[in-house]
């Protein structure tokens, strides 16, 4: 056969066109291999960079986490036993309350006792002064009757007993 009439022909091709093309195909793909891994090795590399960021920023909060730990966990502890202590004052001062209720009963008590008792002396003392008042009155106007006389009688002695 002749291989001219291959070649001017549609739809054949020679050996070395394929053989070409092949190579053509094998070095487009190699290219685009490459290109493929070097995108790929940049994105990896980038993802990379970023999940080492993402690591750093998560060891900076996971020590600010323990931080807190450090913190919160006691100062929880500590809000708990001062809710306990502030519950057992208020049992303890209602305690206290209710007893000095009771000794301020007994107080009052006496003390309104006393003040009853002072009120009751107290009239009676206003009955003794004002009966000492009466015989101040008394002694006086009985003063003064006396002096009234002996007056009158140092006036009329002369008219009486004449020289």
């Amino acid at each position: 056969m002749d291989t001219k009439n291959l070649e001017d022909s549609k739809g054949f091709i020679s050996f070395r066109e394929y053989t070409e093309s092949q190579d053509k195909i094998k070095r487009d793909l190699l290219k685009s291999q490459e290109s493929v891994k070097r995108d790929l090795t940049t994105r990896l590399e980038k993802a990379e960079v970023h999940q080492e960021k993402l690591d750093l920023k998560v060891e900076g909060i996971d020590g600010k986490v323990d931080g807190l730990k450090e913190l919160v966990i006691p100062l929880s502890i500590a809000l708990t036993q001062t809710a306990e202590n502030t519950k057992q004052m208020a049992q303890s001062m209602e305690k206290f309350t209710e007893s000095q209720t009771v000794t301020n009963g007994i107080f009052y008590d006496k003390i309104h006792g006393q003040a009853i008792m002072m009120e009751g002396f107290k009239s009676i003392a206003e009955g003794i002064t004002e009966k000492k008042k009466y015989n101040l009155g008394v002694t006086v106007a009985g003063l003064g009757i006396i002096s009234v006389i002996i007056t009158g009688l140092f006036n009329l002695a002369p008219i009486i007993f004449p020289k």
